[in-house]
């Protein structure tokens, strides 16, 4: 296998290839030690989140046998099946405990930043690896969320590894290059059914793809383009086929819409003490008997009744007029719903609303994470990002094309829906990866002096503006 023009095989044999691994090693122990930790002694029960509520709710009716179900005969497509299928077999394996769970997410967390370190290697130098490594292993957002049972930690371990995979299958030809092509669509289907807006990703890695010179001709390029997405399908399909037989569309969520809608595109009024709820969904709240979610150790289904786990459920808290649309629906209409009042409000406020997609966009590059502080590794790694991202550009242009069409995914998603740390998190080792690529670059010393100023002072203003629009607007949650 070659690599811009290098043996990457014969890299990693030698001395400088033995240490090399010995790096991206260490970085692997450095960052699983306080993840462990995070699993063992700061894990946070399940039911103290609704998306975590929901997804041990699904996960216990999988394992149990009763299928993806919030509860026996009613089907969902509201969450995305990978997550909930991969605590279900835990349970089958080792009973309801999470620990077990934890315990594999700080597995995935440490590969996740040997991967970044592996990847920044292609980058740059063995200092832009190591650097790299040591900021994705020392992340202390990362760190903090492989002790919660979120989706975060799984995805985040699929974009890299969908990464690695993606720079290999260039430097391989014949079938080995397209079996990799193939289980590199695999696995970018697997993070779609971890996190539908990796379907984003795909939407913008096709046409760069298609357009890479580098790549060969264009039947060559075209080629490689149809086993990955033939890779992509062959993760999809079932799971569309399974929502148009027991939820009535194909679609991959039913939970976009509610999205879409409810965290921007919405002037709808909220509902007071008069507004008349359908008696069903106020008859299973009341019987559920929500937890304190100060409590700790309870059974997560008691968090999450049958109504709060369907679209509708979150329009019956605007004004009458929105809870007497939505009553009745299924999740497939309500999820359309959803979608057209938010098409509707987009084009009664087209300014607003893009001038609130651009300020989202933005607030990408910000070091706050979760609840508004300020995460130190972010704080020094993003103005250092776009030097990196050209560096990259000219070093090896097929992973700045992967890279570059990933971070975009979740640019697009913040300024279509609505920015939040949490849902940024998982991009994160990209963004190291790209700055570390930057700092590489910057203390190299080879030519481009004033290009090099030029970006960093660029990376340094789309940070100060991304943590001003961040902290001077809603905090994060």
């Amino acid at each position: 296998m070659r690599w811009n023009g290098v043996d990457m095989a014969a890299s990693f044999r030698g001395r400088a290839g033995a240490r090399d691994l010995a790096i991206i090693l260490a970085i692997f122990v450095v960052a699983l030690v306080p993840r462990a930790y995070s699993a063992f002694f700061m894990a946070q029960h399940p039911s103290l989140h609704w998306d975590a509520a929901h997804d041990t709710v699904l996960a216990r009716n999988l394992a149990a046998g009763h299928g993806f179900v919030n509860e026996p005969g009613h089907p969902t497509a509201y969450r995305m099946p990978l997550y909930p299928f991969i605590l279900s077999v835990s349970f089958r394996m080792f009973g309801e405990r999470y620990r077990p769970v934890l315990a594999f997410q700080a597995l995935l967390g440490a590969l996740t930043a040997a991967i970044s370190a592996a990847l920044a290697r292609k980058a740059g130098s063995s200092a832009a690896m190591i650097a790299a490594g040591a900021m994705c292993a020392l992340n202390p957002e990362a760190i903090r969320m492989t002790g919660v049972m979120l989706t975060e930690t799984l995805f985040s371990f699929l974009v890299v590894a969908s990464l690695l995979l993606l720079t290999e299958c260039r430097g391989w030809a014949g079938p080995r290059g397209t079996a990799c092509i193939l289980m590199s669509g695999i696995v970018i289907g697997m993070s779609v059914l971890c996190r539908v807006n990796s379907i984003v990703w795909i939407a913008a890695l096709v046409p760069f793809l298609l357009l890479e010179k580098s790549g060969g001709i264009p039947a060559r390029r075209l080629l490689r383009i149809l086993w990955l997405l033939a890779g992509v399908a062959i993760v999809l399909v079932p799971w569309m086929i399974r929502n148009q037989s027991v939820i009535g569309t194909p679609g991959l969520s039913t939970a976009g819409g509610r999205l879409f809608w409810d965290f921007r595109h919405n002037d709808a009024v909220r509902g007071d003490a008069g507004t008349r709820l359908p008696e069903a969904f106020v008859a299973a709240n009341e019987a559920a008997a929500l937890r304190d979610l100060a409590e700790r150790g309870g059974d997560p289904a008691q968090m999450v009744p049958i109504f709060n786990l369907e679209p509708g459920y979150h329009a019956f808290f605007y004004d009458q007029e929105t809870v007497d649309g939505f009553e009745g629906l299924g999740e497939a209409e309500a999820d359309a719903l959803f979608y057209r009042l938010g098409i509707d409000y987009s084009l009664r406020h087209p300014l607003r609303t893009a001038l609130e997609s651009i300020a989202d966009a933005v607030r990408v590059f910000s070091p706050a994470e979760r609840g508004g502080g300020i995460n130190p590794v972010l704080m020094f790694a993003l103005p250092l990002i776009l030097l990196g991202l050209s560096r990259m550009r000219r070093s090896c242009p097929f992973q700045w094309t992967a890279l570059l069409t990933a971070l975009f995914s979740i640019v697009a998603v913040s300024g279509l829906v609505l920015y939040e740390a949490r849902y940024r998190f998982p991009y994160e080792p990209l963004m190291f990866v790209a700055s570390a690529a930057g700092m590489d670059s910057l203390v190299s010393g080879t030519g481009g002096g004033r290009r090099k100023v030029i970006l960093l002072l660029a990376g340094l203003a789309l940070t100060s503006a991304a943590a001003y629009l961040t902290l001077s607007g809603p905090v994060t949650s």
